[in-house]
């Protein structure tokens, strides 16, 4: 004759106060000669207890890790979609203050060949003992070639159109 072991009614709380749950744990012993079958998404567990005939219905997903004597099938690995890298900015192609100089500034109102000119005649020393001044040579060659006596003194300091050499 089998015997009820054990009924157990449990009380699981969770971080949450309002959800409390009631699980009835039922222990089934050897000598009650439990039968356990697996079919198709269900776990089945039939036993004599205390003379009754009873069969338990578990779903897998609830079911705890159950051994099987079969091999589980090798876990595929999941590909990882790699992540596309992050967009180089304009710097990190040209190097800072080499990729816009000159001509290809889009503010540039002078071309090399004119810088050019200018560089040289800032160097002949004829055209320069003309002038009283420095200031009034500058004066003179901004309004030649259209710009600010200030853009023609930072060609001539080479602080401006440092790639055009005479």
């Amino acid at each position: 004759m089998a015997t009820l072991k054990s009924l157990h009614t449990h009380t699981l709380m969770t971080n949450n106060p309002f959800l409390v749950r009631q699980i009835q744990v039922l222990e089934i012993t050897s000598d009650d000669n439990p039968k356990i079958d697996i079919q198709k998404d269900r776990l089945l567990i039939s036993a004599c207890i205390n003379q009754v005939d009873t069969l338990i219905s578990v779903p897998l997903s609830s079911a705890i890790a159950i051994p099987t004597t079969e091999k589980d099938p090798p876990k595929t690995k999941s590909v990882v979609k790699p992540r596309p890298a992050r967009r180089r900015s304009y710097a990190a192609y040209h190097p800072i203050g080499k990729s816009r100089q000159g001509e290809l500034n889009g503010m540039a109102k002078l071309s090399q060949e004119e810088v050019l000119e200018i560089k040289q005649f800032l160097l002949d020393s004829t055209y320069m003992n003309g002038f009283n001044s420095k200031t009034q040579a500058y004066k003179d060659l901004a309004t030649v070639y259209n710009v600010t006596h200030s853009c023609i003194m930072l060609i001539d300091t080479n602080r401006t159109w440092k790639h055009v050499t005479v």
